[in-house]
Formats: C-alpha cells, sequence, structure tokens
C-alpha cells in the first residue's frame, strides 16, 4: 500500500452510529454522500475504533465528524470516543427522527446511512453532554424521585385494601401513616386474615423505602450544603435543596446559553407558536426537557404565591398576574421567570435580592 497523505490532504468522510445494546451500525459516506463502508459491530469503543480506522486507512480519508443519537447509551460511548480524540458528536433525538423518518423503511442501516449523512450536510443539533459531576448528582435525584413513587404506590396499596373491609384512612405520611394503619386495623382484622398479612407485607416495604429515601436526601443536602452555586441559588424564596440540586444538574453549564432569557425554554416553559400564511397562533407551553425540573419549578411557584409571606417584587408580580389570567397560568409564568433567574443567579455569582421594600405581603393565603 502506498504511503498515505499528511492528514490535512485526505479527504473528508463522515461516519453515522445506530447504537443498540450490543450491536452498532456503522456507515461511512464521503463528501460527496457515496457509500464507502457500511458494518455492524460490537457496542465497544475499541471495536468501533477499530472499524472507522480501517476504513480511513483504506481509502486515504480523515473522519471530519461521527455522529450517534442521544440515548441510554450514547453518553457513555461518545465520551469513550472522544478520548480516542474522535470527532464524535451526541445529536437531538427528536430532530434525527424528523430527518429520518421520511424514509419508507425503517432499518438500522437505513437510520446509519441518515446519521451519516446529517454529519455530512451540517443539518443537526448536537446534544450537550452532562459532566460525570452532574451525572452523579441526577443518579441520586432520579433515585430519590422512583422511591417516592414507590413508597406513594405501598401506600395506595394500602388504603385500597383497607377500604375492602369498609376502613377509609386519613391523610398521613411517613411513620404516621404507618401507626394509624396500625391503629385502625386493631379490633377489625383478625390476626390469621389474608388482608392482615398483606397489609403488614406493604408496611414493611413502606418502612423500608421511607429508610432509604431518608439516606438519599441525606447525601442530596450534604451535597447541596458543599456546593457553593446550589447554596446561593437557596437564597431565591421558595427555591429548596431538591429544586435547587435539579437545576444545578439540568443545567450543569450555565455558559452554554448566550442569555439567561433562553433557559426557560430550554425547560419547556414558553409557548408554543405556529405561524403559516394568515394563521398565527400561541399554543401551550412545550413541555420540552426535564419533566421533573419544570414540576419543581411549578411547586417553588405555588410556595412563593401562597406560602412565601414576605412581600418582593416578584410575589406581587405573579399576583397581579393571577388576577388578569388565572393562578395555574401565572404559576407556570412565574415558574419560567425563577429558572432565568437561578440561571441568572448562577452567572452572576450573586444571591437573591428581596429589595428594600420587602415587607409582609398583602393578600397571601
Amino acid at each position: 500500500m502506498a504511503k498515505s497523505r499528511k492528514d490535512d490532504e485526505r479527504r473528508p468522510v463522515y461516519v453515522g452510529l445506530d447504537v443498540s445494546k450490543n450491536e452498532t451500525q456503522l456507515c461511512v459516506v464521503g463528501a460527496d454522500g457515496a457509500k464507502l463502508f457500511e458494518a455492524k459491530v460490537a457496542t465497544e469503543p475499541d471495536a468501533i475504533v477499530r472499524a472507522i480506522a480501517k476504513t480511513a486507512e483504506k481509502h486515504e480519508a480523515r473522519v471530519e465528524l461521527i455522529g450517534l443519537e442521544m440515548g441510554g447509551m450514547a453518553g457513555w460511548l461518545c465520551r469513550e470516543l472522544r478520548a480516542w480524540r474522535l470527532p464524535v458528536v451526541c445529536i437531538d433525538a427528536r430532530h434525527a427522527h424528523a430527518a429520518l423518518s421520511t424514509r419508507m423503511n425503517k432499518t438500522d442501516r437505513g437510520d446509519a446511512r441518515g446519521i451519516a449523512e446529517l454529519m455530512r450536510t451540517g443539518w443537526f443539533r448536537e446534544v450537550a453532554l452532562r459532566s460525570e459531576e452532574s451525572q452523579a448528582l441526577r443518579a441520586l435525584m432520579v433515585a430519590r424521585s422512583r422511591l417516592v413513587r414507590m413508597r406513594a404506590d405501598a401506600q395506595n396499596q394500602v388504603r385500597g385494601l383497607l377500604k375492602k373491609r369498609g376502613i377509609r384512612m386519613p391523610c398521613a405520611v411517613g411513620a404516621m401513616f404507618r401507626r394509624r394503619v396500625r391503629e385502625a386495623m386493631e379490633g377489625r382484622l383478625a390476626e390469621g386474615d389474608h388482608l392482615n398479612v398483606l397489609i403488614d407485607t406493604f408496611l414493611r416495604l413502606h418502612e423500608r423505602l421511607c429508610v432509604e429515601q431518608d439516606g438519599i436526601e441525606r447525601r442530596i443536602r450534604h451535597e447541596a450544603a458543599a456546593d457553593e452555586t446550589t447554596r446561593r441559588l437557596m437564597t431565591i424564596p421558595g427555591v429548596g435543596v431538591m429544586t435547587a440540586t435539579c437545576f444545578r444538574q439540568t443545567i450543569d453549564d450555565p455558559h452554554r446559553f448566550t442569555s439567561s432569557a433562553t433557559v426557560g425554554a430550554y425547560l419547556g416553559l414558553t409557548p408554543r407558536r405556529h405561524q403559516s400564511g394568515e394563521v398565527d397562533w400561541t399554543g401551550r407551553i412545550s413541555k420540552r426537557g426535564s419533566v421533573t425540573m419544570r414540576a419543581l419549578l411549578y411547586e417553588a411557584a405555588t410556595v412563593i404565591m401562597h406560602r412565601v409571606r414576605r412581600s418582593c417584587a416578584m410575589k406581587r408580580w405573579a399576583e397581579g398576574l393571577a388576577g388578569r389570567i388565572g393562578q395555574k397560568r401565572a404559576k407556570v409564568a412565574l415558574a419560567r421567570k425563577l429558572a432565568v433567574m437561578m440561571h441568572a443567579i448562577w452567572v452572576d455569582g450573586t444571591e437573591f435580592d428581596w429589595g428594600q421594600d420587602a415587607g409582609p405581603a398583602t393578600g397571601s393565603t
């Protein structure tokens, strides 16, 4: 084989990867769109690197760009390939789907070829990968969310079993819930009753879930106390440990946003717009991005409007807005305002300013 030319003289090639659990479909195309190579390899960084390097050497080409859709394994694979100094990007799955759905048949080969074409044309939206610190925080938040849901499911199951015997449980959570259930069962269910056995099983499960949830929440509070940015975010009224920590891991790098105003759109808190010819309307919020972060911001907005007694410009603005457009829409607008404010505080290195005219709130419930 003749000696290879210098890298800057080699022709560019573009690679598309369709990643699955065990195997990855790989496709390499040239600058003219011609397919140079395709194969299915193991979903392992070294196997993918070998296949790409072999193709590049065979065609005396340089790898200009490698693309793969964002997914469960995409973040790990992207970081591993970058460690080999390969120009790899993760692309938005919705954006890729919109482009690839024009094909009549969906196959792994077709998807890999389509991603390679997106790399060649530049018609893609890159997804920013979270840092390892952010991923660790996200794992804690997701684990807590799952435990909360499992605990609620256990409580609902117990309530449903008690209703079969006409026992209605009042509102209670945690240890209080277990205590009230046992008090309600006393004298109403026989010791050998099958419902008694089932309820006792769910109560033990509920107790264990509460213990594990408390342990994770202690870790989250410890991480929040050690992080200067999270502490500053918590100076905003209504923003607690969970909201500040979730915002910290969701945004990860605040400097990737050119303006704080764009954070609201990133979290799906801005209205959709449809404009075509004479038709131009604004709809509901897009609900893109993190569902958990939106829920926490909405909860923080609710706390500001109904539980925070101290007045501030933000609270008065939300109360005035509620009088014009209603409570729910005002809370969504306040949640968007909170997201913008949190990003600005993060970037500026400041804390929340209550203002000189801060005093007791009027009309709060």
